[in-house]
């Protein structure tokens, strides 16, 4: 499954479900919406998942994702994924924070939060003000 996301290209993988399908019902929590296996490094992905655990589901309760921006949503995990790299642990010691800058401001910085034995995503934002700034991420 690993290879979802190529470099060079923010297009949304058709191997992955769009991240509209987790909240439409026509896909499963286990579906993958994203997945990137850097050269020698521990592969990262986000499914679907749910609200109260991980994945798309659970970012959508704390950083919206509406319909009209899932899939610049998409696009900027999949960035981040791609042009980003390892950060820095997370609060807990059980997750690190792969991180991608994605324009010149301070707040131009999107976080991708992963648990280290897996490689699954928690969840996802952008930092700021607005945590949900997906159309501006993709639009770089």
């Amino acid at each position: 499954m690993a290879g979802y996301a190529n470099a060079g290209s923010s297009d949304i993988d058709a191997k992955a479900v769009k991240a509209w399908a987790c909240f439409d019902g026509s896909a499963v929590p286990d579906s993958v919406v994203a997945e990137y296996g850097p050269p020698n490094g521990q592969t990262i992905r986000m499914r679907c998942g749910s609200p109260g655990g991980i994945g798309v589901l659970h970012v959508d309760t704390e950083h919206e994702i509406l319909e009209k921006t899932a899939d610049a949503f998409q696009n900027c995990l999949l960035d981040t994924m791609v042009h980003g790299r390892w950060d820095r642990p997370g609060n807990d010691p059980a997750y690190s924070v792969w991180t991608w800058r994605f324009g010149t401001g301070p707040n131009d910085v999107a976080e991708f939060v992963y648990q280290n034995r897996d490689g699954e995503g928690v969840t996802f934002y952008t930092r700021g003000p607005v945590s949900n700034d997906w159309v501006r991420c993709d639009a770089t």
